[in-house]
């Protein structure tokens, strides 16, 4: 084992690390606050020249904010994997609530769908066929934005299956219908910026999102039974 390769990649984990509980709440803040900004701000850093300047260095990239986010939400929420394998109906659920890393993974892929949702109706409705070239700035776009949907969904979700104080309940249904309010509101906010379109086509589009996003999400979790 190579002592000085190890110390190297030991000083760049405790550095990222230390980035992330630093520009996590500033990110986090600037995308509830402005997420306009954030927008113009993803499509910027996007088209710089990685082998010149250091991509989103004045904030966390898109993929990286919304995995945290997850692995936030489920660090906050009362979340166990052996808790919530006792509910678990199919082999596929079995397996993932039986790690924390596939319970991560799954969670990143049922709300990584919503971005995905926003970016393919950005991409059907631009000229241009779709490649992964196009597909990848309103992506990273959506990433943003989804994020504190990912926290609400799912500490709203573990706490409703697991509490049933009907406060509790009350504030957590509270919750989620202000952040699917913001989610729609935020995306409005994307398709008037990215595409130009008047009001009612940017809610129009907005809305349409919003479904596909909760419709592909739906279908994902009834598909393993999570």
């Amino acid at each position: 084992m190579d002592i000085f390769k190890l110390s190297q990649s030991l000083d760049e984990l405790i550095f990222d690390v230390l980035m992330w509980v630093i520009f996590y709440p500033y990110t986090l803040v600037r995308v509830l606050i402005w997420p306009g900004y954030m927008i113009d701000y993803a499509a910027a850093e996007l088209k710089k020249d990685p082998d010149k300047e250091e991509l989103f260095d004045r904030g966390l990239s898109p993929p990286v904010f919304l995995f945290l986010s997850i692995v936030l939400a489920w660090m906050i929420s009362p979340a166990a994997p052996e808790v919530a394998q006792s509910g678990s109906e199919t082999a596929i659920a079995g397996l993932i609530n039986g790690s924390v890393m596939s319970l991560l993974t799954y969670r990143l892929a049922l709300y990584g769908v919503f971005p995905f949702a926003g970016a393919l109706i950005y991409e059907w409705r631009t000229p241009g066929g779709i490649s992964q070239h196009s597909f990848r700035q309103p992506f990273y776009q959506q990433a943003y934005l989804c994020a504190p949907l990912a926290i609400v969904f799912s500490i709203a979700a573990v706490v409703a299956a697991r509490i049933e104080d009907i406060d509790v309940l009350a504030f957590m249904l509270l919750a989620m219908l202000i952040i699917l309010i913001w989610y729609f509101w935020s995306q409005i906010v994307f398709f008037r910026r990215t595409m130009d379109s008047g009001w009612a086509a940017a809610t129009f589009w907005g809305f349409l999102s919003v479904c596909l996003g909760i419709t592909l999400s739906i279908g994902l979790d009834f598909i393993v039974g999570a």
